[in-house]
């Protein structure tokens, strides 16, 4: 489906990064899909086929733990990019699970697609990888955080951060 130019995929990541040279490209090979609440994006141990730039709504991103338990790992919103995890030379499986936790709307794109526009771009590749240095900070601070914590502190620190996350997604809805 070729997408329609809106307001919200002229922000989106992509074509904020992307040269406007590049712009009929990505209008002839994204993909924009609606999900409903609750729906599953892509689940963890599913082959990965592509990257999901979010455009609107909320999605947790999660992994699983146990048969009755999970971890959320965080909660996406619009800018916000999914799937990008599964980006490995060592697996091809997405490693999580992304859910809908209310109406979702994304841009979706292919590897091979988004293989040519991360070569392609300059300005876009800087800021993917931006984004991913951001996420692999904060998965390293979680980490020293559930090291060295109490289990009062992490509790806090888990609501502050809940609290902080919910903030920005009463902005997005």
């Amino acid at each position: 489906m070729r997408p329609k130019k809106t307001n919200s995929i002229d922000n989106s990541f992509l074509y904020k990064h992307c040269i406007k040279e590049w712009w009929p490209a990505l209008e002839a090979n994204l993909e924009i899909l609606h999900y409903k609440k609750g729906a599953i994006i892509f689940s963890e141990g599913s082959p990965v086929t592509g990257i999901y730039f979010m455009l609107s709504g909320v999605a947790k991103v999660h992994k699983h733990w146990d048969e009755n338990k999970e971890l959320i790992i965080r909660f996406a919103h619009n800018q916000d990019i999914l799937g990008h995890r599964g980006l490995s030379t060592i697996s091809a499986q997405y490693p999580i699970t992304a859910t809908a936790l209310s109406p979702v709307t994304l841009c979706y794109t292919s590897l091979e697609f988004f293989e040519a526009t991360f070569k392609v771009n300059k300005d876009f590749a800087y800021h993917f990888m931006m984004f991913l240095a951001d996420e692999l900070q904060s998965s390293e601070i979680r980490m020293r955080n559930l090291a060295h914590m109490t289990v009062r502190a992490r509790l806090a620190n888990a609501l502050l951060a809940l609290e902080k996350s919910l903030e920005k997604t009463k902005k997005v809805l």
